[in-house]
């Protein structure tokens, strides 16, 4: 437990530092905003995310869920309980006693910042309503594929989003994710943290299936399987 609120915390710092640092950033924090007690709950993500890594927070009336992804893939989560001081301060429980607490406001389109004090230079983070759009449709991928390249080699791609791969000797089971032609599938984890995801596009045109990504030297990679 203490590991994972580390890690986030210090994600969470980094990110507020990243954003102050921003030669032409203009601040969109209003101190003397004042919550409504209701506009924070909903569910925000990272303004100009990139997909190799960002963060999800789900906000009830009481708690947050913060869940890290990269390209889809769900990576670390981590609950935790809050409240509002003040006007518009959030005072986040993430648990072992540590309470950190940030200064907030929402803007008129709606967009959540978050300010924090680092090393004597104010940093802020935007937040805005989640807006993704992985994981809308898989229904192409959805079943079964024998690999043409290498023999016994099967993928079967289940509608939860698990990805099932059979080789000669090995089965391994991991998530995936699509967003588009895009298609994102999780490592093995490691201390609860997965320590990669591959990320390929995907063609599925009759019962052909076509993979392109690529090698580890930088080389294009080129899969095709057959439906089974």
């Amino acid at each position: 437990m203490k590991k994972l609120i580390a890690v986030f915390v210090l994600i969470f710092s980094l990110s507020l530092v990243l954003i102050s640092c921003g030669d032409k950033y203009v601040s969109k924090y209003d101190a003397n905003y004042v919550y409504d007690g209701v506009s924070l709950v909903g569910k925000w993500v990272e303004n100009n995310h990139s997909d190799k890594y960002y963060q999800v927070y789900e906000i009830s009336e009481e708690e947050i869920i913060l869940t890290a992804y990269s390209y889809g893939i769900e990576m670390q989560q981590i609950t935790a309980t809050y409240k509002v001081e003040g006007n518009n301060t959030l005072a986040v429980s993430w648990g072992d006693g540590y309470v950190d607490r940030n200064d907030f406001s929402i803007t008129e389109d709606n967009i959540f910042v978050l300010t924090q004090v680092l090393a004597s230079e104010m940093g802020e983070m935007e937040l805005i309503p989640y807006n993704l759009d992985w994981n809308t449709d898989n229904s192409m991928l959805v079943g079964t594929w024998i690999s043409n390249e290498y023999n016994g080699e099967v993928f079967t791609f289940k509608s939860n989003y698990k990805l099932i791969v059979e080789g000669l000797a090995e089965i391994y089971q991991m998530p995936y994710a699509v967003s588009g032609s895009t298609l994102a599938f999780g490592g093995e984890f490691v201390e609860n943290f997965k320590e990669e995801v591959n990320v390929m596009t995907y063609q599925v045109e009759g019962d052909t299936l076509t993979l392109t990504g690529k090698n580890e030297d930088g080389s294009k990679l080129v899969l095709t399987f057959t439906r089974g």
